[in-house]
């Protein structure tokens, strides 16, 4: 049975919190990639890693990735164009920077604008510390662990090297680790042919990745074969590479000895990533379990027999409810395959062999007992009114409204059960109170406590605050525009009940009239904590009614500097393409994604990021 209707972004934030408990032990089970995609889309990541962060001189991105022929040839359509093939390492994102020949700094690729200083650790590693003439130039290298050495670790090898590379103090393992170089950069114009000459030059053979090039003018290639070319070339090196691969980059030009164009944004235009390979894996549900989430709601996560897919090493898949998994025969035993959505958020694709146990009602994790179902069936709820659950989930929730870095669910779990149990409590708090707790650093607690005097929240997210099922901000912006500010539309409810406004029927009413003192209670607390209340500014006309949705990485913004900038244009911004969805705003229209997909079957505009912001 297919199961594609998992909610992903619930799965991303299950996924996140495990991926963050693994990053600060030093094993990480996503890529440095994978994990800050995960946080430009708007989840908190924990992550106690508070190094010194340095500007990149160029831009770290990452490659769009092309997965078939067809796409492939829509990137690069047969044509009289020079072309190089390399490696793609399975490995981690590092600039090298290097001195009179003498290498001073090492920085992860972070976001790709800003990353971690990590010299320390890589200079425990298999790196070229001096190099054979005394040049001024920054390298990217893919840190790497050679695949003999995997029985010394029961992980991926990537993820140890993030791990070791990202650790707090340098590791003997470290001396396991390569840098291999693939791309240089002196500040001045460069060709091609000088790049690939200038990194033989200066580094030892098998420290530079094997480059394939294709020149056109001398004939005799099949342009229509590229992509199933590339596919035999990467066997080849699978073959004859001591690391392991994680696909085929290609890169063009139009001359190979042409000036190449400065990069100046996060995803290339003239390089693109191959992946080949099966898409699934197929594994066993050893057990499950239910995290409480909002208004009562169960959450299964489904503990799966590790296995490999498209390099990361999964155990963990979410999924969104009780009925799903009870109609499809999920339970322990269960034999499925698993995928990733975006080569990120595991999902699980297809039952081979349903449980034999078959799935019980779950009991909630925070209270004990037992959950019931929903009067459609589908959800299992916690109906107990004294479950502690209940508070810290809410908890979780306002705290996610101010936005605050590297603070995740978790961290305000651990102040949850350390009695720090409502927001009132939180904002009370030292840093003298935080460093006593566990896990809890100086620099960490500063932070913290800094974060919290400084937060805001507009109108809109006041009214969210209240967590009425189906008042979120975009909801609580129309009833903003409708009264003018919080303040006019609490008094105007509580004194003649919610006005007919477009949009709200009967039951939203209902409860918002049940519950506007919430509202006001929720605002009475963040104006007496210190919280800064943004007033809502109301957009007219047809402007108010555009929705955008956005997908990949914006050059120009950082994901939340992007909503805000969005929402001043009169965009309200949503995480998925649905029928009121005008606009997709992406890296590249003429990638593959499933928001792209999506988008051009419903016949919505597709706009590159760099077009709409330049127009």
């Amino acid at each position: 049975m297919t199961l594609f209707d998992f909610q992903k972004k619930e799965a991303a934030s299950s996924l996140v919190q495990l991926s963050s408990t693994a990053y600060e032990a030093g094993t990480p089970i996503l890529a440095d990639h994978e994990f800050d995609l995960l946080a430009d889309h708007g989840l908190s990541v924990e992550s106690r890693n508070f190094r010194q962060k340095v500007q990149h001189p160029f831009p770290m991105g990452s490659l769009d990735k092309i997965k078939d022929t067809s796409s492939l040839k829509r990137w690069m359509p047969e044509s009289r164009t020079a072309f190089a093939a390399m490696p793609k390492l399975d490995g981690c994102s590092i600039r090298l920077s290097y001195r009179d020949g003498i290498l001073v700094q090492a920085v992860t690729r972070g976001d790709g604008w800003v990353g971690n200083d990590v010299t320390q650790n890589i200079l425990c590693t298999n790196v070229v510390k001096d190099l054979e003439e005394p040049m001024t130039i920054d390298v990217r290298v893919e840190a790497a662990i050679k695949q003999c050495h995997a029985s010394k670790f029961d992980k991926n090898l990537r993820n140890i090297a993030s791990g070791m590379i990202n650790a707090k103090d340098p590791r003997p393992e470290l001396a396991l680790v390569d840098c291999i170089v693939i791309d240089v950069f002196t500040g001045q114009p460069m060709s091609w042919w000088d790049k690939t000459f200038l990194l033989k030059k200066l580094f030892p053979k098998e420290m530079v990745v094997p480059i394939i090039t294709v020149n056109p003018f001398e004939g005799g290639f099949d342009f229509s074969r590229t992509f199933d070319w590339a596919k035999d070339i990467k066997e080849a090196w699978d073959r004859t590479l001591p690391y392991a691969l994680d696909g085929v980059v290609l890169k063009v030009f139009p001359v190979l000895t042409a000036v190449l164009p400065v990069q100046d944004g996060l995803i290339p235009k003239n390089k693109i990533a191959l992946k080949f390979g099966s898409p699934e894996a197929e594994t066993v549900v050893e057990s499950i379990d239910w995290s409480l989430g909002q208004h009562g709601k169960l959450t299964p996560v489904l503990n799966v027999k590790p296995v490999e897919l498209d390099g990361t090493t999964v155990r963990r898949v979410s999924a969104s409810n009780y009925a799903l998994l009870k109609e499809a025969g999920m339970g322990v035993g269960a034999k499925v395959s698993v995928t990733k959505s975006g080569d990120i958020i595991p999902f699980v694709t297809k039952v081979h062999q349903e449980s034999r146990t078959g799935l019980e009602v779950p009991c909630c994790p925070e209270c004990g007992e037992q959950a019931t179902l929903s009067i459609s069936g589908v959800d299992a709820l916690c109906i107990n009114q004294d479950c502690s659950g209940n508070a810290l989930v809410r908890l979780k929730k306002t705290v996610g409204l101010f936005g605050i870095d590297f603070v995740s669910d978790s961290t305000i779990e651990t102040l949850f059960r350390a009695g720090f149990d409502t927001i009132e409590k939180l904002f009370e708090l030292s840093e003298s109170d935080l460093v006593a707790l566990p896990g809890f650093g100086e620099k960490t607690a500063a932070y913290l406590v800094a974060a919290l005097k400084s937060a805001q929240l507009t109108e809109a997210q006041v009214i969210k605050s209240a967590f009425l099922k189906g008042i979120g901000e975009r909801k609580g912006k129309a009833l903003l525009d409708h009264y003018g500010s919080i303040e006019d539309f609490i008094a105007g409810v509580m004194v003649s009940g919610l006005d007919e406004i477009e949009g709200f029927g009967p039951i939203q009413a209902k409860m918002i009239n049940e519950n506007a003192g919430v509202i006001a209670d929720m605002l009475y607390v963040f104006n007496r904590l210190g919280v800064k209340i943004i007033p809502h500014e109301k957009t007219g006309g047809n402007v108010a009614q555009q929705i955008v949705c956005c997908t990949g990485t914006c050059s120009q913004y950082p994901r939340k500097e992007l909503a805000i900038v969005l929402e001043r244009k009169g965009f309200s911004m949503v995480d998925t393409v649905t029928k009121e969805t005008t606009l997709l705003l992406c890296a590249d229209p003429n990638g593959n994604s499933s928001k792209l997909t999506k988008a051009r079957k419903q016949g919505i505009l597709i706009q590159s990021y760099d077009e709409f912001f330049a127009s």
